[in-house]
């Protein structure tokens, strides 16, 4: 049984010695190696320790997942990589992980998403690519036929194209020829289907980010193209959308109205509720009307600034309730692979899934500086070298006006703490 490890000692950092604390984590076992530095390594500021890394053994090409200390996926693999891949991983979740892990045959796998295990899946595969996006829907086929498991809840999805999907019902496209125009991206002769309902055959418009629709407690929209007309179908009831020849983006639905985006402006049932002050990168709004929209690094809510965080870099995950709880997350100049989501005031941190070795940031005040590159085998603070490994992740505590970061020393994770 493997167990934590933790000692502490004092490291020389030039003369500043009583400055550099360093605390081992975790070590691995002889032959071990940290695979492709894909890890993630997360220090609470409450002085929890939580981290998760995927660990290569040279001699037998088997992997294993180490998640807060414990091992808790075993897999086989070459060189080159486990036959697994990894999907998310939630540090302040107990079972935070989820994966997938191929068998002999490669279209066999078996999924386990926080700890609970599907087993003998054809060609399953998560819906979402992204890294640690936290998005566990998964697709695989069974008979012959596609599935789509959205949040616990199993839905068939043969002869589906594209489909959305909201609790009970599935908005979906069963047939479609793509056209590009100079005016639209169109999928024209598009038959599209509310759970098993023919709604009829459209020439759907296509968004920035996929078909133009949207399926929610509300009901159901989506905007389609007639003789060079734009119109959105609402619950069955349809409107003509002005103006014409014009690309849309970003459509929502909230409450008994829908919102889309058109060159500067937002428009609430085809009426222009606001004009953007700034470039809009990311919009929410509630059933109240009020609209929260973020540049990427200042928050504005109707056109007012509420949000001036010079921390913050790209703001995004907008939401806002109708009591007026805001909530977000960002990136932060202070912490190196961090990132924080703040939850009615309420803020919590996360690293990235994927961290390579580096880091720079700076302090509150802008006095002291602490920079890493992956290929040098030390941390510079303030122009003088600290430790024995590059950065992991790193971050500022403005409280304790400390520098922290994490590092993999030959077998050892290890916890640095440098007091200004």
């Amino acid at each position: 049984m493997r167990s934590y490890i933790f000692l502490f000692a004092f490291l020389i950092c030039n003369p500043l010695f009583s400055q550099l604390q360093r605390e081992v984590l975790y070590r691995l076992e002889p032959n071990e190696i940290v695979y492709q530095n894909e890890y993630t390594a997360l220090i609470s500021l409450d002085n929890t320790k939580k981290f998760s890394v995927l660990i290569r053994d040279t001699l037998s090409n088997k992997y294993r997942l180490v998640f807060n200390g414990k091992t808790v996926g075993n897999f086989t693999g070459n060189k080159w990589g486990p036959y697994a891949t990894i999907k998310s991983i939630d540090l302040n979740k107990p079972n935070g992980y989820s994966h997938i892990t191929y068998r002999e045959k490669l279209r066999d796998r078996d999924i386990n998403i926080e700890g609970k295990k599907i087993n003998n899946l054809e060609n399953g595969s998560f819906v979402s690519w992204y890294d640690n996006d936290q998005n566990n829907d998964y697709n695989y086929n069974l008979l012959g036929e596609r599935y789509l498991n959205k949040s616990g809840k199993t839905y068939s999805v043969e002869g589906k194209k594209q489909y959305a999907t909201n609790k009970n019902d599935i908005l979906w496209v069963s047939k479609y020829e793509y056209s590009y125009q100079p005016e639209y991206n169109i999928f024209r002769e598009s038959q599209l289907y509310l759970n098993s309902d023919f709604l009829g055959e459209f020439d759907l418009i296509k968004s920035r980010s996929g078909i133009l629709w949207n399926v929610d407690e509300s009901g159901y929209a989506f905007c389609y193209t007639q003789n060079d007309a734009n119109y959105i179908s609402f619950n069955g009831s349809v409107s003509r959308l002005r103006p014409d020849n014009r690309i849309l983006a970003d459509f929502k639905i909230t409450g008994n109205d829908y919102y889309f985006v058109l060159d500067d402006g937002l428009y609430k049932n085809d009426v222009l509720v606001q004009n953007f002050n700034t470039e809009m990168s990311e919009w929410a709004v509630n059933t109240k009307g009020d609209i929260l929209y973020t540049d990427g690094e200042n928050l504005y809510l109707n056109s007012l600034l509420v949000e001036q965080n010079h921390r913050a870099t790209f703001i995004r995950d907008l939401s806002i309730d109708n009591s007026g709880n805001l909530s977000y997350t960002y990136s932060s100049k202070e912490c190196s692979h961090c990132y924080f989501e703040v939850i009615n005031q309420n803020e919590k941190e996360y690293t990235s899934y994927r961290i390579y070795g580096g880091a720079e940031l700076s302090s509150t005040d802008g006095n002291h500086h602490l920079k890493s590159k992956w290929n040098y085998d030390y941390v510079v603070i303030d122009g003088a070298p600290c430790g024995n490994a590059p950065a992991l992740a790193a971050w500022y505590d403005s409280k304790k006006n400390c520098f922290y970061w994490n590092s993999f020393e030959n077998n050892e994770l290890v916890f640095y703490q440098f007091k200004l």
